[in-house]
């Protein structure tokens, strides 16, 4: 069986392709505009395996557009390039595209390819209005055409699915982490530690920074990275020996330095400039504690933590622990409250012991229910049972 995987946000369907490969199906990724020009290069497969940077695997495509338009990513050669295969798997973003192309196709969302079109409001550019407007109504339509729905980690996802797009064949299949490259590895490494003096205590974040009403207005996605600084705040001026590590990105950066400042906890918070994945892992591997965005569910971020054995604080929702087949995720239940996530917070710092059982408990949930392995089986599955 072949299958082209269109976009790659985040790496996942870079993973994917490869541990589908390794069970026999024919898997090959097409780079899209959005990939090849995303900022630090966290779409490309480089960023996850930096050898192969210059010397791609023939299954990796770069598709190319003479000109951009944000109505027509593909030439119509890319487009038959593309559809000569026995099923596409593709973001939501490129699904209006693939649905004309007579060929099977699942849709795996993201995030702004659901929870955006075309579901709920963003302001964009008066100029770009009409655009998006037909946009909208494509994306809703290729939803309902698909032969499946893949969902993994955001509940609001079906039920906006269910609310306006009755006839989806909706999916549950867990997000795929690579268990070997972010291995078991809780505090192996004392990269923070050399940042400061005196401190015994790391939180690290690496969410994009985009907390206030005009830029959620713009691009959706609140991460609630305010409350985090705010609930560090009440603890750090209680126990200096607590640091808080916070990634340079996102639209609100400026905002969240301010608030630092006005809250006068700098000398308790490091910036890190972003980094690709690969070397994601030596810092995941010098935190005592990771905070996932505290106002959106789980994410990639949350669970390539847990998988290297970092006890990380996040939202699981109830709906999702339907993927677990009945199983407890061993979670720590994030807090949109400031006081409840500071107590929180306080408390965890103070007990070593547990954060050291929780990380080897999230590992092996990760293990059980993420691996590409596991994930992959459950692909071929779906493949396999599509007309």
């Amino acid at each position: 069986m072949k299958v082209h995987f269109i976009g790659n946000i985040c790496n996942n369907h870079y993973v994917l392709c490869k541990a589908l490969r390794k069970l026999g199906i024919d898997a090959h990724l097409f780079l899209t505009y959005f990939d090849l020009t995303h900022p630090f290069s966290q779409a490309l497969p480089e960023s996850e395996d930096p050898e192969i940077e210059c010397d791609y695997p023939k299954w990796i495509h770069k598709i190319s557009v003479p000109r951009w338009s944000p109505l027509f990513p593909f030439s119509l050669l890319e487009l038959k390039r593309i559809a000569k295969c026995d099923l596409i798997h593709t973001h939501g973003n490129f699904a209006p595209y693939v649905m004309f192309l007579g060929v099977p196709y699942v849709i795996h969302p993201y995030g702004a390819d659901l929870n955006i079109y075309p579901f709920f409001q963003v302001k964009f550019p008066k100029s770009l209005h009409p655009h998006y407007s037909l946009f909208r109504k494509l994306v809703g339509k290729s939803y309902k055409k698909a032969s499946a729905v893949i969902l993994t980690v955001n509940p609001l996802w079906e039920q906006a699915i269910k609310v306006l797009l009755k006839n989806a064949k909706i999916v549950h299949i867990p997000l795929a982490i690579d268990t070997q490259k972010f291995y078991y590895g809780y505090r192996k490494n004392f990269i923070f530690d050399n940042m400061f003096s005196n401190s015994n205590f790391f939180i690290f974040q690496t969410a994009r920074h985009a907390w206030r009403k005009e830029t959620i207005q713009k691009q959706g996605g609140d991460k609630g990275n305010d409350i985090l600084i705010k609930a560090f705040a009440k603890v750090f001026k209680k126990n200096k020996n607590i640091k808080l590590i916070l990634i340079e990105k996102g639209q609100d950066v400026l905002y969240s330095k301010a608030l630092i400042e006005k809250l006068g906890i700098s000398d308790g918070v490091r910036w890190l400039r972003p980094v690709k994945r690969f070397q994601l892992i030596k810092y995941l591997h010098s935190a005592h504690l990771f905070v996932d965005s505290l106002n959106t569910t789980i994410g990639s971020a949350a669970l390539e933590a847990m998988c290297c054995g970092v006890p990380t604080v996040v939202n699981l929702p109830e709906e999702l622990k339907v993927m677990y087949e009945g199983e407890e995720p061993p979670v720590i239940q994030g807090e949109s409250n400031v006081n409840n996530l500071a107590e929180k917070l306080e408390f965890l710092s103070e007990h070593l012991e547990l954060l050291k059982e929780i990380s080897v408990k999230q590992r092996q949930f990760i293990e059980r229910h993420h691996s590409l392995e596991v994930v992959a089986i459950k692909l071929v599955k779906l493949y396999k049972s599509i007309p």
